[in-house]
């Protein structure tokens, strides 16, 4: 009997979910601390810095793991062990040669891209962040090996051990620079190399300023209006001198990024080593001649191209947001500064000049509403990588009944996780912010943002899982195309919003939302016409958007009555844990879950008969 662990699709799912939601975790433990340490301005830098790395971290890695994981699925299904073993050694040769070339193209073009983007303050932070590539590669070939065998812990395990290694050192790092960089300027007056002067701001236009900046080197001007005090003017230096340690201290959090993917690889490759993958001598010994290493690379990157370039193509939201919105906003700037710091009046920071305000509205953009943006559709990624082996087992055996049951398994559930989260942080968008963040400034410049981008969770959460089914039935190439349609839908709504003064960065948002609604309607159109599956989307779609509609209403209206009597950070918890139950309460007053449904969770029998006896379902 084989030694190795599997799960079924809804148990590597949990596994997975589970995975995902302490990475998530984690990575809020990260990233809210780091905005209070540097701010929007330092999560401008570590926002640019991070949307470089994600393309080419996704060509060199994204479709290796899926190729793997879906070829290993194949031949186990069809008992051909020694196949199974060869793809894991091809995959290693290939990754480890992309891994470096990767964080060589890194490293390479981070000097070409802060000139692109205007922000060269956030090329350390790219630097330090280039070796990642490499560790991820290695991690990548033992994720995508494990997966197809059905076998989702150690995928699990290691994106743990990879946010523990980002939150711990990454914070310590951080916190390190920016004392040292406080204290050299307590002791010296400098720091870093940098010194300080101020300038006087009434007789010289932003612009003026700009130029002198550039000519300044490593001389920060410090702008002071007329009739500042010495009390004053002692707080705008300080806060000069805080500011000149930002790019050196993101670069320090990334530097725990980077260090976490060294512990995750160096914990996949010890696990490999010590533990093996379960495979038996005698399912090797019953195995038919493996194919040849050259035909195995053949088809392991007719898979992995195209599924990396659709996963490019995915990535590319952010990177044309990197580049569209903070050039746009600067363009914005010079023709309509004054109806922009109208709009944002009482919402940036005190002596903030008109060139620095584009980082600043981008760094509230992707450090505060973003993150919350992706919390939930990376939970339903895991659903995805987890339906893969189920998916295409089915579609390999030409089995459509239960080709049907995976898909819709796997929609239905997503569903039930995107819909009444991305619904809860569209109308607690503002309550929420304040939950985790402390600076209202930024706050206000990022709510109106998470609002339209809760929506977007929605579509984002159901799109990731369903092009995880194209690519199981064959369809990545068609995936690729449908994301460049996409990309470009996005870039259009981008240049043309963000240069309107009165959208400005709410462009961005916006331009996501109309990309994701071409790209799920044409993502299921394509899938139901290959598979010839006719999906039940009243019990997998509409179902669950009335129970979220319930669930949203129930939390809006709870924190407006908690807000009443309570602080508003408890109000907001309470509005939550409301609306939560609400939310279950519908599900199974309004059936969505069936017994079908329930017996697909562990110990999902013992549930179904306690919930089949209050009568919640059939």
């Amino acid at each position: 009997m084989s030694a190795r662990t599997k799960q079924n699709f809804v148990h590597g799912s949990i596994i997975l979910i589970a995975g995902a939601i302490l990475v998530k975790v984690i990575g809020a433990l990260f990233k809210i601390p780091l905005d209070h340490l540097i701010g929007s301005t330092g999560m401008g830098y570590f926002g640019s810095a991070y949307n470089l790395f994600v393309p080419i971290q996704t060509i060199a890695v994204a479709g290796f793991p899926v190729a793997i994981s879906r070829m290993v699925a194949e031949n186990v299904a069809r008992g051909r062990f020694r196949d199974v073993r060869r793809i894991q050694k091809v995959a290693a040769r290939v990754l480890i040669i992309t891994g470096l070339l990767g964080s060589l193209l890194m490293f390479a073009g981070s000097f070409l891209f802060v000139r692109v983007i205007d922000n060269p303050n956030s090329l350390y932070s790219l630097l330090v962040m280039s070796p990642s590539i490499f560790f991820l590669c290695v991690m990548s070939i033992q994720r995508g090996y494990y997966q197809g065998l059905s076998n989702m812990k150690p995928t699990a395990i290691s994106q743990i051990i990879e946010a523990m290694g980002k939150l711990v050192l990454g914070l310590i790092c951080a916190n390190l620079i920016i004392n040292m960089g406080m204290g050299q300027f307590q002791q010296s007056g400098q720091v870093f190399g940098h010194t300080f002067e101020t300038v006087a701001t009434s007789s010289m236009s932003d612009e003026e300023l700009k130029t002198l900046e550039e000519q300044a080197g490593k001389v920060i001007l410090v702008p002071i209006e007329d009739g500042a005090t010495e009390e004053e003017i002692n707080q705008l230096v300080e806060q000069a001198a805080h500011n000149a340690c930002l790019p050196y201290a993101s670069a320090g959090a990334i530097g725990g990024v980077m260090l976490g993917t060294v512990f995750g690889a160096v914990y996949l490759t010890l696990r490999r080593r010590i533990r093996g993958d379960g495979i038996t001598k005698a399912e090797l010994a019953a195995s038919p001649e493996p194919m040849s290493n050259k035909a195995l690379l053949r088809t392991m990157m007719a898979i992995a191209i195209p599924v990396a370039l659709g996963a490019l193509a995915n990535n590319l939201s952010s990177l044309i947001d990197t580049i569209t919105v903070q050039s746009g906003l600067s363009d914005v700037m010079q023709s309509s500064s004054d109806t922009i710091r109208q709009l944002y009046e009482g919402r940036l920071p005190d002596g903030i000049i008109n060139s620095q305000i584009p980082n600043y509205l981008y760094g509230s953009y992707s450090g505060k509403a973003i993150t919350m943006f992706n919390l939930i559709p990376t939970l339903t990624t895991s659903v995805g990588v987890s339906a893969l082996p189920a998916v295409t087992a089915a579609w390999t055996l030409r089995d459509r009944k239960a080709t049907k049951k995976s898909i819709e398994a796997v929609i239905k559930i997503t569903g039930l996780i995107g819909i009444p989260a991305g619904l809860g942080i569209s109308v607690l968008a503002g309550p929420i912010m304040g939950l985790l963040y402390g600076n209202p400034k930024e706050i206000a410049v990022a709510t109106p943002l998470l609002t339209i981008l809760g929506i977007c969770v929605i579509l984002l959460s159901l799109i990731t899982p369903i092009n995880s089914m194209l690519q199981a039935v064959g369809k990545a190439s068609t995936i690729v195309k449908l994301m460049l349609v996409s990309a470009a839908i996005k870039l259009v709504f981008n240049m043309v919003l963000i240069h309107i003064p009165a959208v400005n960065i709410v462009g961005a948002p916006i331009g996501t939302f109309a990309s994701y609604l071409f790209l799920i309607v044409a993502d299921l159109y394509i899938l139901c016409k290959t598979t010839k599956v006719k999906l039940n989307f009243t019990r997998i779609f509409v179902k669950p958007m009335i129970s979220g509609l319930f669930c949203a209403a129930a939390g809006f209206s709870m924190n407006g009555l908690l807000g009443l009597v309570l602080p508003d950070k408890i109000a907001v918890l309470g509005a939550i844990a409301v609306a939560a139950v609400v939310y279950v309460v519908s599900l199974f007053l309004l059936r969505v879950m069936s017994r079908e449904d329930i017996l697909l969770l562990p110990k999902g029998e013992k549930i179904a008969r306690l919930l089949e006896k209050r009568g919640w379902i059939r």
